[in-house]
């Protein structure tokens, strides 16, 4: 096993006189030092792991849900900063797999940098896609101002329900992201708009109306 293997070092100056080996029955953690195949190996091993652990409190991972992304870099000298490498560069043929419900293994999906996934209510990328974000919010937006109609609720039922729940969902997210001004305008109008209607409020009111000024929100870490 190469676990239990004496191992030289090979450099450009030639082979180690020294070796190394496990010092006893307790082997070596990893795959060995110069092992081109380390990193998959690790990502595989900690995959597999965090499988098990679900499932040995009685959950498990659904593969279908689940994504990954390989991320490695290239320096541009032309422009003097790194930029993401794509999955047609950096191991094409590379496969993470982890076990599911049924206890089957199932390869997850690999993702290109720029490719976004909903998480938490969120659209993240390694490489920010905000596009893609900005068409999930406003898909949000539009599903909320959807069920603001006379004849599924009250006229009254309106602002607790934009306040404590329409509001929330779009809340939430704001804190994680770098939209613009303008950009929550045009995904809270949505909303705004359809409850302005519902309650027939003049259009100078100022509880609900079609334009929204973000209020600024402070992040602090512990």
């Amino acid at each position: 096993m190469l676990l239990s293997a004496t191992h030289w070092v090979w450099t450009g100056f030639g082979d180690s006189e020294g070796s190394f080996k496990p010092p006893s029955v307790i082997l070596f953690q990893g795959c060995g030092q110069g092992n081109g195949a380390g990193p998959p190996i690790w990502i595989s091993d900690t995959a597999t792991l965090w499988a098990r652990g679900i499932r040995a409190t009685g959950g498990a991972i659904k593969p279908k849900k689940s994504f990954w992304w390989l991320i490695d870099f290239d320096w541009d000298s032309r422009i003097g900063t790194w930029k993401f490498r794509g999955k047609k560069v950096v191991a094409p043929d590379f496969e993470l797999q982890i076990q599911g419900l049924s206890g089957a293994t199932k390869s997850l999906r690999r993702l290109e940098p720029d490719d976004s996934e909903r998480t938490l209510g969120v659209m993240l990328a390694p490489l920010e896609n905000l596009k893609a974000h900005e068409r999930q919010l406003l898909a949000k937006a539009k599903n909320c101002a959807e069920q603001l109609w006379p004849n599924l609720l009250h006229k009254y039922d309106v602002l607790p329900l934009t306040r404590s729940t329409i509001m929330k969902k779009l809340e939430y997210p704001m804190a994680l992201t770098t939209s613009d001004a303008q950009q929550w305008a045009d995904i809270m109008s949505l909303v705004l708009a359809r409850g302005r209607c519902m309650l027939q409020f003049p259009s100078g009111s100022s509880v609900l109306s079609g334009s929204w000024t973000p209020t600024p929100i402070c992040v602090s870490s512990v």
